[in-house]
Order: structure tokens, then sequence, then C-alpha cells
């Protein structure tokens, strides 16, 4: 009898324990492995598009505050800019939602995007500050989606048309 149990071809209960148990653990060490790798991309995709943001951002004003007008510093920075139809008789730059905003300075209190609401794909600029002294904006803001955050974004500009 004992012949006959030996002949058989197959795995013993043992064996598949022992081949579970290491299927086991390779899934979990690729699992946590996964996830690692996941978080890494999540944080060069944020890079990577806060970047993009950060430099749209610059872009769209440098233009409008190189050649802003009547520009004044009480109770925030007023200008007057013909890239913005609602700065043309006096505005500033307001975030409002994590969005930035060019608004007027009229009763109306109009308002136009800074850049298309689809620019932001889910960013946020936070702690917006414009300043103006001697002939230079100076703007400084943060990115933000959420989980991770940009800090000292900004950019300097000098005026060219002058200020009151």
């Amino acid at each position: 009898m004992k012949s006959k149990i030996k002949n058989k071809k197959g795995f013993t209960l043992v064996e598949m324990i022992a081949a579970i148990a290491v299927l086991a653990l390779m899934g979990v060490g690729l699992t946590a492995g996964l996830g690692a790798a996941t978080k890494s991309y999540e944080a060069m995709m944020f890079s990577a598009n806060s970047e993009v943001l950060e430099d749209s951002i610059n872009t769209a004003f440098a233009n409008t505050l190189r050649y802003a007008s009547d520009v004044t510093t009480t109770n925030g920075v007023h200008f007057t800019s013909k890239d913005y139809p609602v700065t043309q008789l006096g505005g500033h730059v307001d975030c409002i939602e994590g969005r930035l905003m060019m608004c007027s300075d009229d009763s109306l209190q109009q308002t136009n995007w800074l850049l298309s609401d689809k620019t932001y794909t889910g960013y946020d600029v936070t702690d917006w500050s414009l300043t103006y002294s001697e002939g230079i904006f100076t703007a400084t803001y943060k990115i933000t989606d959420g989980r991770y955050t940009k800090e000292d974004c900004g950019f300097t500009y000098r005026n060219i048309e002058g200020s009151k």
C-alpha cells in the first residue's frame, strides 16, 4: 500500500500551503509598492501642473501690470488696465474661491476671470498678496490641490506706465 501512495503524482498539503503563503506575501509586497508608486506619481503630477499654473498666472499678469496706469496703493493695489474691460476705469485683483479675478472699483463690482476656470483643473490659489512700491509690482501666493501645496509662488514686474 505504501508503494501506491508514493507513486501518485501531485503536491502534498504542506507544499500547497507554502505556495499559497509565498503568493500572498508577494501580493502584499506588490500592493505596498504600487501604493508608494501612486503617491510618488501624484506628487510629481502636482509639481508639474502647479508649475504650469504658476507660469500661466505670471504670464497673464506680465503685460497687464507692466502697462497698468493710475496705480494707487490706498486700501490695496488699484490700477487701470486696457487688457481687462472691468479695470479700464480702475480695478484690482482679488482671489475669490481659489481663483484670481480682475475686479472693477466701480459700484457695479464687475469681475473678470484672470484665466479660464478650466485652467485651474482642481487647483486653488491661496494667500494671494499684491504689493506696489517704487514702480514695482510684487505678488506672492500659494497653489494647492488639497493634498499638496506649492509654496513661494509669485512674480515681480516693473511698471512702465507709472503711478499717481
